[in-house]
């Protein structure tokens, strides 16, 4: 499991780094909510590991920022505050759980394991960004100012749902050729390219109000676009 540390105290993040390892997680330190952000739309983890003192901002901004732009991420809030008001703001904010520092490693360590196991919840049945619907159950995007279809084939409309659960969030390219994969039988990483251009070749036509943006040696992110169709 991937996880995304948000600490700004060197040593207990290393604490942390060290024990998460024991487990077979590898985490991700940062120690602003600048950078936290900027991962968190270029990258995929598991789980968020959030402390709410940090240099140039608070934690709660990064989970204001996750339940805004739904991030589908459990949030673990670790962190030296330990009023109840505090912590039951926080709960009731969105955070998945909040531990006071110190704690001890074992109960980190298993809440941790019990944040990992939960399920994550059910894609919703559609989805909008720009002028773009996707109907995850009915496999159809269609320009919802116009009501047209976008007429896609299964690949691409595989690659465009992946994208469409996740705006502003980048995709791997690997999971969006394992998504192919499962459509034809011999997928290169080089045909994720040839979709997505095909796609926004489409979407472009359609007025659909959105852009695909590629994230160097990453993959990609569908946003909105300002332009024609928004």
């Amino acid at each position: 499991m991937r996880i995304l540390l948000v600490e700004d105290a060197v040593e207990v993040s290393a604490a942390m780094v060290d024990l998460l390892a024991t487990r077979d997680h590898s985490a991700d330190v940062v120690t602003n909510v600048a950078d936290a952000v900027s991962l968190i739309r270029s990258d995929e983890f598991d789980l968020i590991v959030l402390d709410l003192n940090l240099p140039g901002g608070s934690g709660k901004e990064l989970l204001s920022y996750c339940k805004t732009n739904r991030i589908d991420v459990p949030i673990f809030v670790v962190s030296a505050r330990a009023d109840l008001e505090d912590r039951v703001g926080l709960l009731e904010s969105g955070a998945d759980d909040y531990l006071v520092k110190p704690f001890d490693p074992p109960e980190f360590l298993a809440r941790v394991r019990a944040l990992l196991r939960r399920p994550k919840e059910k894609a919703p049945a559609r989805t909008w960004l720009g002028s773009l619907t996707f109907d995850h159950d009915e496999r159809r995007a269609f320009q919802h100012q116009t009501g047209l279809d976008i007429h896609l084939t299964p690949s691409e409309r595989s690659v465009l749902g992946a994208l469409m659960l996740k705006p502003g969030v980048g995709i791997r390219k690997e999971t969006l050729t394992n998504l192919l994969y499962s459509l034809e039988s011999d997928v290169q990483l080089s045909a994720v390219e040839v979709y997505v251009s095909r796609l926004r070749s489409k979407l472009d036509r359609s007025e659909a109000g959105v852009v695909i943006r590629a994230i160097r040696g990453f993959g990609y992110r569908i946003e909105a676009h300002e332009g024609r169709g928004s």
